[in-house]
């Protein structure tokens, strides 16, 4: 994981508490295809606010495979695929 979390509390505690805290601002994850050219052979997903203003944020989440990467992803989300006209990177995006 390349995010910063409190010790103790593991990553996947400290991507629930950001999506709690940021509920107003419509987070979403884009799990993008291990052909990034930052990560390149890496699952990533990165959590983007929607509201006001779509925007990303420095919340990611890395692995192997695309299941490590969705076991990382705070519970209750909804997997709505991919949207026409998003980036062929774009795998799948969680509400």
């Amino acid at each position: 994981m390349r995010d910063k979390h409190t010790p103790g509390s593991g990553p996947k505690a400290f991507h629930v508490e950001r999506q709690h805290a940021l509920r107003e601002r419509l987070p979403m994850w884009t799990v993008c295809r291990p052909t990034t050219t930052d990560f390149q052979g890496m699952w990533l997903a990165r959590m983007h606010l929607s509201l006001p203003s779509p925007e990303p944020t420095e919340l990611l989440i890395v692995g192997e495979t695309l299941e490590a990467v969705r076991e990382q992803l705070p519970g209750g989300l909804t997997n709505i695929g991919r949207q026409q006209g998003d980036d062929p990177v774009i795998h799948e995006v969680w509400l």
